[in-house]
Parts: structure tokens; C-alpha cells; sequence
């Protein structure tokens, strides 16, 4: 499968401009309706966007655009694509046993923060620019019809999450192994950060950095890019994958940015 930021043209991220505050502060993710189906049933899968997670796993309006080509990968490493039935919906039929990945991502573009505002361009752009960034956004989710698992085989993205044990047997309290993966290799301190939907942090929570709302949890993984997530509460959780890199060439832009989010249900 080729990289999955590479789906739409760059024109697509004028979804960017349309939000408030800083563009770091955003996450996409998806919400399927069921994440442990039977074969035959049809899973309805709703694309979340915002700050927050909230019980609904719904915050921001998505808006057409927003997302590129969203696919399945299925039993046996091959994909299908995702059908469409709203701007922010789309739909699974699950026609066999095993781990399914389900994947969506926003198109990729460059944004600069000018004295203006943000805009859409790189430096070449703009006299005045004060940052540059490419933001590359993609959302994952894992579904398991029957059976167990470590979750469906990855496509070829660049920030991966890779699961060390059964993740169809989650349970309240558990504890959930991880590795990072960069291009394929481990990443050494990767930023590791996950909710629950509804989560409310303490009122005297600072927001954490990169994202509009504080998190349920906030690790950083080993030198092998492994980390160990204990999940204390029962229901929707979201893993969210944070890297950068600089951007080349770098009078162009500054750097490229890399999320990764990870739905997963706990029971």
C-alpha cells in the first residue's frame, strides 16, 4: 500500500484555515459504531474532529474536504475502500473473521503563521512568515470480527502504533504494550498520549502541549520506541502519536508534523 498521506492533493488542506487557534491544538480520529462485530453485520463509522473526546466521540463539524481516501485493511494484509454515506460517515460490510484496520486520512499540506494569521502556502509564500509547517493527519481505528488479536496489519504510514498483545481482550485496567514506529523503525521517545471519551480532566489541568484539552495519560516510550498503556477505564479510548521532522528543503518550510490517532474500544 502506498503512503496514505500521499492520497489527495495538497489542495484538500484548506480544511486548516477554517479552524480556530492553532492548528496543532486539532485531532481527527474515527468512531465506529461497533468495534467487535459479526461477519455479515455492517459497521457505521463516524470521522470525529476538535479538541476534545467527548462521550459522543463527536466535537467539531467535519467539513467536505477534510478527508481523503479512507480504506479498511483487512484479514490478510489486502484493503478495501470505505463507502461514503455522509461527509463525516462511512460504512464497513464485514464479509470474513479476523482483525480489521480501519484508515482515514486528511490531505497534506503546507500553512504558514504570518502577522495576518495562519494561510495556506510555505515560505516561499509569504515575506513575512514566522513558522512554516506540513501537517500530515491520519486516523486509525481497529475493529475485530470474532476471534482474537493484535490488531489488523498496518499500512504504510509513516507514524505507526504496533501493538504487543491481544487488543480484542482489552479490559478495564489493563495493561496495553506498544511500540512507535517511524519509516518502518523504532522510535526512540516517542510522545505517547491517550484519552477516554468523556474523560474530564481536574479543573486546575494545564491543556497539554499540541492539543486543546488535557489527556487521561501522557508517556513518552524506551529507546526501542515500546511503552506500556494502562487503561483504567472501561469504553472508547483514543492513542494519539505525535513526531516531527524538519522539512526539506528548508526554505520551503520549517517542518513536517506527523499524528497518528488509534480508536479502540476497552471493555
Amino acid at each position: 500500500m502506498r503512503r496514505l498521506i500521499r492520497w489527495a492533493a495538497v489542495g484538500g488542506g484548506l480544511w486548516l484555515l477554517a479552524v480556530s487557534g492553532p492548528a496543532l491544538a486539532h485531532n481527527i480520529w474515527l468512531a465506529p459504531d461497533n468495534h467487535f462485530p459479526q461477519v455479515g453485520d455492517t459497521v457505521q463509522i463516524k470521522v470525529g474532529f476538535g479538541h476534545d473526546y467527548p462521550a459522543n466521540r463527536v466535537d467539531q463539524p467535519v467539513k467536505e474536504g477534510m478527508i481523503g481516501e479512507a480504506v479498511a485493511i483487512i484479514p490478510g494484509g489486502g484493503q478495501v475502500a470505505l463507502e461514503k454515506t455522509a461527509v463525516d460517515t462511512y460504512q464497513l460490510k464485514i464479509d470474513r473473521p479476523g482483525p480489521y484496520l480501519l484508515v482515514a486520512a486528511m490531505p497534506p499540506g503546507l500553512f504558514s503563521r504570518t502577522p495576518e494569521g495562519m494561510k495556506r502556502g510555505g515560505r516561499k509564500d509569504f515575506p513575512e512568515v514566522k513558522s512554516c509547517m506540513e501537517a500530515r493527519m491520519v486516523a486509525n481505528a481497529f475493529v475485530f470480527a470474532g476471534g482474537q488479536g493484535q490488531g489488523g496489519s498496518q499500512s504504510d504510514q509513516a507514524l505507526q502504533l504496533k501493538p504487543l498483545a491481544d487488543m480484542a481482550g482489552l479490559k478495564k485496567g489493563g495493561v496495553l504494550p506498544i511500540q512507535v514506529l517511524f519509516d518502518g523503525q523504532p522510535l526512540a521517545g516517542a510522545k505517547i498520549k491517550a484519552t477516554y471519551a468523556g474523560y474530564q480532566p481536574p479543573a486546575d489541568a494545564k491543556p497539554q502541549e499540541g492539543h486543546g484539552a488535557p489527556m487521561a495519560l501522557e508517556t513518552s516510550a524506551d529507546a526501542e520506541g515500546k511503552a506500556e498503556l494502562r487503561l483504567e477505564v472501561a469504553g472508547h479510548w483514543l492513542v494519539i502519536l505525535n513526531h516531527s521532522t524538519p522539512y526539506q528543503p528548508a526554505e520551503v518550510c520549517d517542518k513536517r508534523m506527523y499524528m497518528s490517532s488509534y480508536a479502540v474500544e476497552v471493555k
